[in-house]
This record gives structure tokens, C-alpha cells and sequence, in this order.
């Protein structure tokens, strides 16, 4: 949100016109305009609702969540994450007289007409008619099947998201003839052994091929052009500068052979089957670039830098994975769903 009162109470300044065009242009204007402004222009209403139904937010838990550390922080937690939004929530509804099936799987959307009037379902029940449905899934970040149909690039990513995204919501409403969207794919994410600050990203080539300190996303795109994996080289140096706990966790992946340790780049390269002699040249270039303060390649900023010259050395893999699916069923401004026509 932008313009909340906990963005307030913290002194930042933000309005729902900036967090409007923030997302115009994240999204290179390929997102719905009247959509984007709508909710954007509703976002603080939505923090104090969420509020006012028992969900706990302080100014100490806005993060920046975003492209840059530049912008303002907008990424509104609930204090105790996740259940801290939804316990709360759950305990409003059931006093407010709302019955929550649990254990019961919605398999199909009854139509009267064109209009949506209940669901079939197993479980505690095999039918619940209403006035209104509301159908609040569709994500289907687990389901291989999916992915190979509308986000191929991401067949083979490591999936971060619940075992439960598996399409279901979108099966249902594309079986009532529900429009769907055309801007299918995933969130581009990547993943690591162990979370560190990076160091030099190689592809399979031994060859460096982006700023490693870019957004998420764009770092998803650059891994996809890649084959999908990269290896973060450092050396003893930069692992004796972790915390104590970040050496457990490197000492210990070490161990599983989820990071690869060698006592030269060449040693390591044989290792991680990539050719010494490119590697070599890379983390030279490199480390003269880190001395000289300037990286002439991909413009990385030189206060990031470090350089890798002191053994043994390490490789981690960086892998493509993503944060569940993007797209699914087309609303109108009023949250009602479109058909095919």
C-alpha cells in the first residue's frame, strides 16, 4: 500500500499515485491501468480493514519488498507473518457467524444460467449453493503440468510456493467457460544453498553474465538465458567475513556437496565441470575491475564488489526457481468474472 497510516506513524511519505505508477512501470505498462489504479487507490482502506478485523501491523514491520531500496517501504507484514494475518482474520469470521469447511475440496462450480450459484465439492459437504461465489484460488505453481502449458520456462525451476497451488480454481472456472488471461508464465525467482550476499555469478561457460545485485525478477530472466543454473564464486576471505552462523551454513553445505569447495579455481572448475581457463580469466577480470572501482561490463556498483583471490574457493549454485503463477481469470473493476464472450 501506498499512504497508509503505518507508513505514516513511520515518517514516510507515500500516496497511492506513486505505489500507481510504480506498478505502471515495473509492469512496462502491459498490466491493466483501471485495475492497477483501483486497487492502488484502495490499498490504505484495505490496511485499515485488515486492521480493524484483529490483523496486528506496526511501522516496525514494513519492509521495502520492492525494485529498489529507493523506494518507500510498502510491504505491509503482519506482525507473526503469515498467521499473523490469517489467524486473525479466521477468529473475526467465525464470530462474525462464518462456517469454515476445512478438509473439504471444491471440484466444480454449479451454474444456473450464466451465473455461478454454488459449488460441488468432498469433504464435509458435496454442495454449498450461495447468492455470491467467490472464487479466491487459481495458482498453479506446483502443478508440473500447468507450467509446461503456460510457463514453460519454468518447468525445471525450483518451485517456492505451497504444495496446494495446483490449478484447481482455474480447472473450475475454465470449465464454466471463464475468460482467462494471456500474460500466463511465474514469478521469476532464484535460490541458494545458503543466503549470501553474491559474489560473482558464472554460467556453465565460466563466463560472468550480469550485474549479480540486480533485482530478483531480472536476475530470474538473465538465469533463464543461462540454462537455468549459475554458480556464486567466493573465497575463504569472504566466508571468514560471515557470521558465525553463515560459516555453520557454508561449512555444513560443504559437507552435504551442495557448495563445492576447491583448493584453486582450477581445482574448483574440474569440480563444477566448467572450463578452468574460463573461470580463471573471468575472476582475474574481475578482481581488477573490483581494485580499479568500476565494472565495465554490466556497470555493477563498485561498493558491492569483492574480490576473490585467496583460497580455497567455493562454488554455490544459483538456480532458477519462482514464486508461484502469473495470470488466470479475467475480472472486470467489480471483481466479476468475464466469460470466453
Amino acid at each position: 500500500a501506498g499512504g497508509s497510516s503505518i507508513q505514516e506513524a513511520k515518517g514516510i511519505e507515500d500516496s497511492p499515485a506513486a505505489l500507481y505508477k510504480y506498478w505502471m512501470e515495473k509492469g512496462s505498462y502491459k498490466i491493466d491501468s483501471e485495475m492497477a489504479s483501483l486497487i492502488a487507490g484502495m490499498a490504505p482502506a484495505n490496511i485499515e480493514w485488515l486492521m480493524e478485523n484483529g490483523v496486528p501491523m506496526t511501522p516496525e514491520t514494513l519492509v521495502h519488498g520492492s525494485w529498489s531500496p529507493k523506494d518507500p517501504e510498502r510491504f505491509h507484514r503482519a506482525v507473526g507473518g503469515g498467521a499473523g494475518l490469517i489467524l486473525p482474520l479466521v477468529e473475526t469470521a467465525e464470530k462474525l457467524g462464518v462456517k469454515i469447511l476445512y478438509n473439504t475440496r471444491a471440484t466444480e462450480l454449479v451454474l444456473e444460467g450464466d451465473r455461478v450459484v454454488g459449488v460441488k465439492a468432498e469433504g464435509q459437504t458435496s454442495l454449498v449453493k450461495a447468492k455470491v461465489v467467490i472464487l479466491a484460488t487459481g495458482g498453479f505453481g506446483a502443478n508440473p503440468e500447468f507450467l509446461a502449458k503456460y510457463a514453460p520456462d519454468f518447468v525445471n525451476a525450483v518451485p517456492i510456493t505451497t504444495p496446494g497451488n495446483m490449478g484447481d480454481g482455474l480447472m473450475m472456472a475454465e470449465a464454466v467457460n471463464a475468460m482467462t488471461s494471456d500474460v500466463f508464465s511465474a514469478i521469476g525467482y532464484f535460490t541458494t544453498p545458503v543466503s549470501l550476499s553474491p559474489n560473482v555469478y558464472v554460467n556453465t561457460q565460466g563466463q560472468r553474465f550480469l550485474d549479480e545485485t540486480i533485482f530478483y525478477g531480472l536476475k530470474a530472466e538473465a538465469l533463464i538465458k543461462n540454462d537455468g543454473i549459475a554458480y556464486d564464486i567466493f573465497d575463504q576471505t569472504f566466508v571468514n567475513s560471515l557470521s558465525e552462523a553463515n560459516q555453520t551454513a557454508v561449512a555444513q553445505a560443504v559437507e552435504k556437496g551442495t557448495i563445492v569447495k576447491g583448493d584453486s579455481l582450477a581445482d574448483l572448475a574440474h569440480k563444477l565441470d566448467i572450463p578452468a581457463d574460463a573461470l580463471e580469466a573471468t575472476i582475474s577480470e574481475f578482481n581488477a575491475n573490483t581494485k580499479a572501482g568500476f565494472d565495465p561490463h554490466y556497470y555493477r556498483d563498485a561498493n558491492t564488489m569483492r574480490t576473490v583471490e585467496n583460497g580455497p574457493f567455493y562454488g554455490m549454485p544459483v538456480q532458477l526457481a519462482h514464486l508461484g503463477s502469473i495470470g488466470g481469470i479475467v475480472t472486470n473493476i467489480d471483481a466479476q468474472v468475464l466469460n470466453v464472450n
